[in-house]
């Protein structure tokens, strides 16, 4: 065997002699693969910033297990789903699509935010090496086919608060109350990442019900990728820091939410109202006909989506929705009387009377209302009232 044989020899049984010349590897596995990790190995918190898509507008949270002793440089990643699961679209729209926890190799997970020009940083979580040993066979047994799914919950459970749960109950972790908004709803912390007059956060208006309306405690607000990372910085376990060495390992300049006035949802819902006003006092039948037609068929519309949402899905935070009260499926009723030439004046009354309950228990109903809704409301009170005053004369507003 000629010497340069033996040198290239040596280089690949060095790592397995560095290996046996220490304290014993703990031997975990992964998809079948052995996965050595050494009493070096490393463990921290990884927190992306918010991304384009709707899915990533509010960043994510995974765990990095480094060994330098190996050379093991994994993520464990509790934010996947699986594109094959049978019946996903539906699943996925009726709240009952599993997520699970995935294990990705460190190079491949930070490509994808490289690529997605997000920013990435890490903060080193203080344990000790029993302690690292023992999560990461807790992460190991979870990754397990058998345990890897769970129900993901988008304030309750998911990226975020799995790790917060790990760390609380697996190493009695204390996250003191450091609360950096106080007395805030769910839907404040929305508004904070997708910004207050964007189309996106009056979406989640209209789609989340009451319980999007509950205060978050400074527990809850970790369901945050950001709120976990700096809750976690203040944490203790017994008298240690739980968290250290906080360092940015990607930083990318990115775009800051605005609320641009040109095509606000605002603006858009005014110009509505405006368009109800020239066709009440200065209408042509015909085209008010048609104006009452689109308008109520949106609104009844809406009100379907609503009654599905809470009573068709799983997704706890779109039940109880009380948008119903301005928007519901009874508008349907409106058309037809529209067409048919019915009276109707007690169902125009009974929803008068829902619109005006909105409006003047805007601040005290439990649940919050984007102010956008306010000349839809408005929209649907004239063009009622309208109706209504034609109703009560016994007369229809469009007979011939």
């Amino acid at each position: 065997m000629k010497p340069d044989s033996h040198f290239s020899l040596f280089l690949r049984i060095l790592p397995v002699l560095l290996l046996l010349m220490c304290k014993p590897a703990q031997l975990f596995c992964q998809n079948g693969v052995p996965l050595y990790l050494s009493e070096h190995t490393k463990v921290s918190l990884l927190t992306s910033s918010p991304g384009e898509d709707l899915y990533a507008q509010f960043g994510h949270s995974a765990i990095r297990i480094t060994d330098t002793l190996s050379g093991q440089d994994l993520v464990f990643n509790y934010g996947l789903f699986d594109f094959n699961t049978p019946g996903f679209y539906v699943k996925f729209i009726r709240g009952k699509l599993p997520y699970q926890l995935g294990i990705q190799r460190f190079d491949a997970f930070l490509n994808t935010y490289i690529e997605e020009n997000r920013q990435c940083r890490e903060l080193e979580i203080n344990l000790d090496e029993n302690e690292r040993l023992a999560l990461i066979k807790f992460l190991s047994v979870n990754y397990l086919p058998e345990n890897r799914e769970y129900p993901y919950d988008f304030f309750f459970d998911n990226c975020a608060t799995r790790i917060r749960d790990i760390l609380e109950y697996k190493f009695q972790a204390n996250y003191p109350d450091t609360s950096l908004v106080k007395k805030a709803s769910f839907r404040h912390f929305l508004a904070e990442y997708v910004g207050q007059n964007s189309w996106i956060n009056v979406g989640f208006y209209l789609i989340l019900g009451l319980p999007a309306d509950e205060i978050a405690t400074f527990r809850d607000e970790m369901f945050l990728p950001d709120y976990l990372e700096k809750h976690l910085e203040n944490a203790f376990m017994g008298s240690q820091p739980l968290a250290k060495n906080k360092i940015n390992i990607l930083f990318q300049n990115q775009p800051q939410p605005s609320d641009s006035v040109l095509l606000s949802p605002i603006l858009v819902s005014c110009l509505l109202f405006f368009m109800a006003l020239i066709f009440t006092f200065y209408y042509t039948k015909r085209w008010t006909k048609i104006f009452d037609t689109v308008f109520f068929s949106l609104i009844s519309l809406s009100g379907v989506l609503f009654v599905f949402m809470w009573a068709g899905t799983d997704h706890f935070v779109t039940h109880k929705n009380m948008n119903l009260l301005w928007a519901n499926p009874l508008y349907i009723l409106v058309i037809f009387n529209l067409y048919l030439e019915k009276n109707g004046k007690y169902l125009l009354f009974l929803l008068l009377t829902l619109n005006f309950t909105v409006l003047t228990g805007w601040k005290i109903l439990p649940q919050e209302f984007h102010i956008a809704m306010i000349p839809l409301i408005l929209t649907s009170i004239l063009r009622m009232s309208d109706q209504l005053h034609y109703a009560w004369r016994g007369k229809h507003l469009f007979e011939k």
